[in-house]
């Protein structure tokens, strides 16, 4: 019974959030999104080169989405499972330091994986990040968000922010749409 108080404890008094990105920052993989432009041509472009990739696109605040004006049609379906995964191994040993320290001290740190990548993808990312890095399920939540809105991503460390109270974000991500984002948290949550 003590052992789950002090679990039940600890995840009362967090205050850290650790949050990593996957594609490109955790791992590389072999997965491409294949772009279709309305004449029917189409081009694939890796997820470093996706990250940056900026089509026609207008915001629409209604719906906190961005419209794509040129009319190109985005498929993710190569992000369905993980072809050819490698470790990227100076942020991997950056999370497996996080992870040994919270072991080690307990001083409140949640870590997550925050992913773009649909929730088909997450048994192969689990697996991944337990046999590759070696990193204990036990010991970080995935999120698989589903999206490449990087509004997705603010939404859900914001709300991380309010519901645990958190004081203390580290955010590891490639690309610099999504770390604008998130960026934008500082002024609301400093």
């Amino acid at each position: 019974m003590k052992k789950h108080l002090d679990k039940w404890n600890h995840y009362l008094n967090e205050s850290k959030l650790r949050v990593f990105d996957f594609d490109d920052t955790l791992a590389v993989t072999d997965a491409d999104v294949t772009v279709t432009r309305p004449d029917g041509t189409e081009f694939k472009l890796k997820p470093s080169e996706y990250a940056v990739y900026e089509p026609v696109a207008e915001y629409n605040p209604a719906t906190g989405e961005y419209i794509n004006t040129k009319d190109e049609v985005f498929d993710f379906t190569e992000f369905d499972r993980l072809i050819n995964p490698r470790q990227i191994e100076q942020v991997a040993r950056i999370m497996q330091k996080v992870v040994d320290a919270e072991m080690r001290d307990g001083a409140g740190r949640k870590i997550a994986i925050l992913t773009a990548r649909a929730p088909t993808a997450g048994m192969d990312i689990m697996d991944f990040i337990q046999n590759v890095l070696q990193i204990d399920a036990s010991m970080f939540e995935l999120i698989t968000l589903g999206t490449s809105d990087p509004q997705a991503k603010k939404r859900w460390i914001k709300d991380q922010i309010i519901n645990l109270n958190i004081h203390d974000v580290l955010f590891f991500d490639d690309s610099p749409k999504n770390i604008v984002a998130v960026d934008e948290l500082k002024a609301e949550h400093p």
